[in-house]
């Protein structure tokens, strides 16, 4: 059975594919871009934020052989809350160190790292 998603469904490839075409008007309308920014968490080091260090307690109390790797969702979850909250203090909060952003594309890519 075939099925196809809505592209109002974050991540998914109709998502992706509606984001792109978003993008092909921004650029004809207002140019290229200006600024790129990649952000990444850092979930294997010790400088990991203490939530993955909170989600993997949480998993280990379920089960002593769970990791944060075992909790892909709530993972995913964080990092897009601490991607939003860094958005709207550093990029898109009026005023900044970039100045005023008129208009913005953020693109998710999972890496697959560490397993």
């Amino acid at each position: 059975m075939k099925f196809k998603l809505p592209p109002s469904i974050p991540l998914t490839p109709q998502w992706h594919h509606t984001q792109f075409k978003e993008l092909l008007v921004m650029v004809e309308n207002f140019g290229m871009l200006h600024f790129f920014l990649t952000l990444t968490s850092n979930e294997t080091s010790n400088l990991r934020w203490k939530e993955i260090e909170d989600i993997e307690n949480l998993a280990m109390f379920f089960n002593n052989t769970f990791s944060w790797r075992d909790c892909l969702v709530e993972c995913v979850a964080l990092f897009c809350a601490r991607l939003q909250a860094f958005m709207s203090s550093y990029v898109l909060g009026g005023e900044n160190i970039l100045g005023i952003v008129e208009h913005h594309v953020t693109r998710f890519e999972l890496q697959h790292r560490g397993g």
